[in-house]
């Protein structure tokens, strides 16, 4: 290593990789500073994240050089820190500082490569999102059209139109999957440049939306996801013609054991025959170690998934959840608390505390969504969540809930949270949807549309906002 005055050793910054940075200090018989507090940098090792340094504060200053610590990205709180850093140390040896890194494989330039082209994403080469409408690149990616028209564009430095909602969540600077997918897979699989990216061979991220066999009639959800919603929407006359019960062409053995990692949803994969032979078929070939992602609503675990998974080390269940009690009962109809509870203690065991929550934000649940962050980040402190902001149904999205001021204060109350000040994908988004509250103004006609789409649901249901949401209720009188 190029001897510095000062080494700046860049981690995820838990206990583990201050023991790395320690180290490191001690085999260079140099001074242990911790954790940098601003001042002046002074002779010696100091263990940081990216977040108590600001790179542009450092041109200029000698003797300094950095240390990018060997940190997964399961090191990380969250994946946009681990971007973040990648993408400090590129910006760092591109400026002329000396780059030290114990393993070689995180000596990536492909985080240049995402910040100069405003439009390239890894996962048109690597993933394969599977539904029964098509395939894609990945969930977020809007139609279905010809990938190479894609990568063609991206190459370009063009932003292809299905990919809006990514770069739309750039604009308004908040984290977007490119961002951190780009990151996550260029570091697993040693992408360390565009030819790298260009020679692989085939996908390594399998994305599986299994059917729309599901056990549960979501509001925000639609008949492509459930059968049950496509029933009931076609008897209330929201459709002329039923969906019916869809099914994806299942990838092959081959993809499945060649894969980096397999993501199911529905539906409902809990209850899908496809997941269920999966498990097996990765159980009777020994790859216990699979990296096996399942999103569920968690109202069902059933045995024959309970036996075919308990032995699996590398299995994470990412839970659906809108809301906390009542609230969860009426958004993901008719999933019952108690159950949903117990249920997820079963997962969470069954997963070895790998559990992911994604809540989505919407006008349900937008005046009353600190208390599920709250609970999350209490019964569960390792877990992570997902802050996802509803953008479909249109008449759903949070923006359209008419008590701006109750909405705002729950937001506030967001931001006295740990996991805001931790988890910095999920304080871009809290930002952005505060903005957008800010700037929006009460739109009468949409709201009326919105109560007469969900009284239809209520009378189809035998419910009644005013029991589980009383809050949302009360809007009523903006329309009167």
């Amino acid at each position: 290593m190029q001897h510095s005055n000062t080494i700046i050793c860049i981690g995820s910054g838990n206990e583990q990789s201050a023991t790395k940075a320690e180290n490191i200090a001690k085999n260079y018989n140099k001074d242990f500073h911790f954790v940098y507090d601003g001042g002046e940098l002074l002779p010696g090792v100091y263990h940081t994240s990216i977040y108590d340094y600001n790179l542009q504060n450092l041109l200029g200053l000698s003797n300094i050089s950095f240390v990018y610590l060997d940190d997964s990205n399961d090191d990380y709180g969250n994946e946009f820190d681990f971007y973040k850093s990648g993408m400090f140390v590129s910006q760092a040896s591109a400026r002329g500082f000396y780059i030290e890194y114990p393993d070689e494989k995180f000596k990536n330039d492909f985080y240049n490569i995402i910040e100069t082209n405003a439009a390239i994403c890894v996962l048109p080469w690597l993933g394969l999102h599977k539904t029964s409408w098509g395939d894609n690149s990945c969930c977020v990616q809007q139609g279905y059209v010809p990938i190479d028209v894609v990568k063609k564009k991206m190459l370009a430095g063009e932003q292809h139109q299905t990919c809006s909602n990514c770069y739309d969540l750039e604009k308004q600077k908040a984290v977007s999957k490119r961002m951190t997918a780009s990151a996550y897979w260029s570091q697993r699989l040693n992408i360390k440049n565009l030819d790298d990216l260009l020679t692989q061979a085939s996908p390594k991220y399998f994305d599986l939306r299994l059917s729309n066999k599901c056990n549960a009639m979501c509001r925000s959800c639609n008949p492509d996801d459930s059968n049950l919603i496509d029933k009931e929407y076609h008897t209330l006359g929201f459709i002329n013609k039923r969906v019916g019960t869809t099914s994806t062409k299942f990838i092959t053995t081959e993809q499945i054991h060649s894969a980096s990692r397999l993501y199911f949803a529905g539906g409902e994969p809990l209850i899908h025959e496809d997941f269920l032979l999966t498990l097996e078929e990765l159980k009777n070939e020994n790859k216990l170690d699979s990296d096996i992602i399942v999103n569920t609503n968690a109202s069902v675990v059933p045995q024959r998934m309970l036996d075919a998974a308990k032995d699996f080390t590398n299995l994470t269940f990412v839970i659906s959840t809108d809301g906390i009690e009542d609230q969860l009962t009426y958004i993901r109809w008719p999933i019952k608390w108690n159950k949903f509870v117990e249920n997820i203690k079963v997962l969470n065991q069954l997963a070895k505390n790998r559990l992911h929550f994604n809540v989505v934000i919407s006008i349900y649940n937008i005046a009353r969504c600190y208390e599920t962050f709250k609970w999350i980040t209490d019964t569960y402190p390792t877990a992570t969540i997902e802050f996802t902001v509803l953008v479909k149904p249109y008449l759903q999205q949070a923006k359209f809930f008419p008590n701006k001021p109750m909405a705002l204060e729950n937001l506030q109350k967001i931001k006295t949270l740990d996991l805001y000040d931790t988890d910095k994908v999920l304080k871009s988004k809290v930002d952005m949807l505060t903005q957008q509250m800010l700037d929006s103004t009460v739109d009468v006609d949409a709201l009326r549309k919105f109560f007469e789409f969900n009284d239809a649901l209520d009378n189809s249901r035998n419910a009644h906002l005013k029991d589980f949401i009383p809050e949302l209720e009360e809007c009523r009188k903006y329309v009167r």
